[in-house]
C-alpha cells in the first residue's frame, strides 16, 4: 500500500543539477555591493534555486541575509548558452563542511527566489530542465 501523507507543496517542478553560474549582489538602490561571485546550482526551477558557494566570505555572508538585496544571476546552460536571471535570497545554510583528506572545503547553500523571468529565460529554463529530467528517468 502506498504513503500518501508526504505531500509535495512546491509550486514548480525541481531538478537536481550542477551548472556553473555568477552572480551580483544589488542594493535596494541599485548599487552594485559585491561583484561576481562563482557558484554552482545544486538543484533548479522555475521558481527559483539552490546555489553553492565554496568558501563564502564573512562580509558576503552579511549582505546575503538583509532583506532588500537582489542577485543578478547568470547561469551558464549547455551550448554555450548563458541566461540572465534576477532573484532574491531567501535562505542561507552557512552549516556544510566538506572534508577530502587534509583538504577542507566549506559549502555554503542559497536559495534563491525567481524575480519574473523573462520569456526568453523561462523558454531556455524549460527546455534545460526537461532534457535534464528526461537524463535521470530515461533508465528507470
Amino acid at each position: 500500500m502506498t504513503d500518501f501523507s508526504v505531500i509535495e507543496r512546491r509550486r514548480f517542478v525541481r531538478v537536481s543539477t550542477e551548472r556553473h553560474l555568477k552572480f551580483k549582489i544589488i542594493s535596494e538602490k541599485k548599487d552594485v555591493i559585491f561583484e561576481w561571485v562563482e557558484a554552482l546550482t545544486k538543484s533548479l526551477s522555475l521558481g527559483g534555486l539552490m546555489i553553492e558557494v565554496n568558501n563564502l566570505e564573512e562580509n558576503l555572508k552579511q549582505f546575503l541575509t538583509e532583506k532588500n538585496v537582489t542577485l543578478e544571476i547568470q547561469l551558464s546552460l549547455p551550448g554555450d548558452k548563458d541566461i540572465q536571471l534576477q532573484g532574491k535570497p531567501v535562505f542561507l545554510n552557512l552549516l556544510g563542511k566538506i572534508s577530502w583528506g587534509t583538504k577542507t572545503k566549506t559549502s555554503n547553500f542559497i536559495g534563491v527566489e525567481f524575480l519574473g523571468l523573462s520569456q526568453e529565460a523561462e523558454q531556455a529554463l524549460k527546455a534545460f530542465m526537461i532534457k535534464e529530467y528526461l537524463k535521470k528517468y530515461k533508465s528507470v
